[in-house]
């Protein structure tokens, strides 16, 4: 698993509304059994019950939706684990969380190329972009 600082978004959250914040993925491009792990952390300074949506929006499609299993997780809390190309053409993702005041709440989205999928994968790529909506509820 490979999961590094450049991999790392922090969003705060706005107290008196909706917080929206996009993530760009650009040409993400990956080989059969590698698997890279993207980590969010939501920030608020008020601790509260959260609804976090997530829309995977298409930008460029080179090729490797197809491959790519995309599995979002808090903690040990399996949220989606779905194809990439399933993602973009699937509802919204919606989950409920809790955060507590000037602490970190942590998702990661990791996405995954079987080793069982061959050379069809190769000099593919994604580009797209994950907004987020953030609302205390």
């Amino acid at each position: 698993m490979c999961c590094r600082d450049d991999f790392k978004k922090e969003i705060k959250i706005v107290q008196n509304g909706t917080t929206i914040e996009n993530m760009e993925i650009r040409s993400l491009a990956m080989h059969p059994g590698e698997n890279l792990v993207y980590q969010v952390h939501f920030k608020s300074t008020i601790s509260g019950n959260y609804e976090i949506a997530m829309d995977f929006n298409e930008k460029q499609d080179g090729g490797l939706k197809e491959f790519i299993v995309v599995s979002i997780k808090d903690g040990d809390n399996q949220i989606i684990n779905k194809k990439l190309s399933e993602v973009f053409e699937g509802d919204t993702i919606k989950f409920n969380c809790k955060i507590t005041a000037y602490q970190a709440y942590v998702i990661n989205i990791k996405y995954e190329i079987p080793i069982t999928v061959g050379n069809e994968a190769m000099f593919k790529y994604s580009s797209f972009d994950i907004k987020f909506v953030i609302d205390m509820v």
